[in-house]
């Protein structure tokens, strides 16, 4: 495992921070399964999600496989709702997470600003 995810309680929402590197899909879902289950947990079931220091080499069948796996989990059923600060030279695997995600009615929202995406979670 190349990449750190750190949580924090921001009060209103939870903070998960990732940084390093996601290079295969097994990584991926741990990374993603961590934070769905610790947002799960806070009574908001909101997260702030900052990628901005992770490097995600992920194909689009890794992002495919993981919205299935995540649907086929339930967890749009759960409420959890994911606001997500990209890198901006990564804005196509991140529009592809969201898309793939948002199609299998998953709350998860990309943004290039923090306080756009404070703005969703409070919304």
């Amino acid at each position: 495992m190349d990449y750190t995810l750190s949580i924090d309680d921001g009060g209103d929402y939870l903070i998960a921070i990732v940084s390093g590197v996601v290079d295969t899909y097994e990584e991926l879902s741990a990374m993603a399964h961590g934070v769905v289950e610790v947002t799960s947990e806070h009574w908001s079931k909101k997260a702030f999600v900052d990628f901005r220091t992770v490097s995600m080499n992920i194909d689009f069948l890794s992002a495919q496989m993981l919205a299935n796996t995540l649907e086929d989990e339930g967890v749009q059923l759960s409420g959890i709702r994911l606001a997500c600060l990209y890198p901006p030279e990564e804005i196509d695997i991140y529009r592809l997470f969201e898309t793939t995600h948002q199609n299998r009615s998953l709350n998860f929202r990309i943004f290039e600003s923090e306080g756009k995406a404070v703005e969703w979670l409070k919304s």
